[in-house]
């Protein structure tokens, strides 16, 4: 027998072992990390990702998205976050319903500044508008409801000497506000004198705004509903209320 049939039987190369010449296994590897063929062991083909999606997927999740906007009027963006992740974030500042309740008696400081009830500061926000209102009194509007009326006032007929004369006591009476730390506004010398606010004053919560007024007129005008109001929420029983 032939060297070369010694060593095949011997198991120099054993085909069923997987063995070569040297007798090490042909899936082992030297510290270099080469199997027996010089091939470098470590470098293993990555398999293709089993969680991609088909892109279908996100057309279809895009086009709900759409849907979405046109059927509820929210603002909202797909995000894309990496491969195969998408997050539906909701607008920041979408509009909510504010909703103002109760009578309280407040005193103006030496500045002219009053301290707003505390039930009504987190709705009316970081800054909010006072203007004019009707009766002598002020209003008081979260931003959110101010672009509200602003549209429509917008859609009023300018046409019209009313209109014009609404628009511009409103809109010229306007400021812009902010609570302090304290949770105080400054209410601007103008809007005190329209209102006739000299020391106290009243705040009410009128649903989506806040009226201010002056604490002895506020009293005659209270009086005087209280005696009709029955009457009053008769006439305006065809309203829908």
């Amino acid at each position: 027998m032939s060297d070369k049939a010694k060593r095949d039987g011997a198991g120099g190369r054993d085909g069923a072992g997987g063995r070569d010449g040297t007798g090490r296994s042909g899936t082992e590897r030297d510290a270099t990390g080469r199997d027996a063929t010089g091939r470098d062991a470590r470098t293993v083909p990555r398999p293709a990702s089993k969680t991609t999606l088909p892109c279908t997927f996100f057309v279809k999740k895009f086009k709900k998205s759409v849907q979405e906007k046109r059927e509820t009027g929210r603002s909202r963006e797909l995000w894309h976050l990496s491969g195969v992740k998408w997050s539906e974030v909701e607008e920041k500042h979408r509009r909510t319903v504010a909703m103002f309740m109760g009578e309280y008696l407040h005193a103006l400081d030496a500045k002219g500044r009053l301290i707003m009830p505390a039930r009504f500061r987190e709705e009316l926000g970081e800054k909010f508008i006072i203007t004019r209102g009707l009766d002598h009194c002020l209003f008081v509007y979260p931003i959110d409801e101010w672009r509200v009326l602003e549209e429509k006032v917008k859609a009023l007929p300018t046409a019209k000497a009313d209109v014009r004369a609404f628009v511009r006591m409103l809109f010229s009476g306007a400021v812009e506000a902010e609570l302090d730390s304290q949770g105080r506004v400054l209410v601007p010398q103008n809007l005190r004198e329209h209102a006739a606010i000299d020391k106290e004053l009243y705040v009410i919560g009128v649903s989506t705004r806040i009226e201010i007024w002056g604490k002895e007129r506020w009293e005659n005008y209270a009086a005087e509903a209280e005696e009709s109001y029955e009457e009053i929420a008769e006439s305006i029983v065809s309203l829908g209320i």
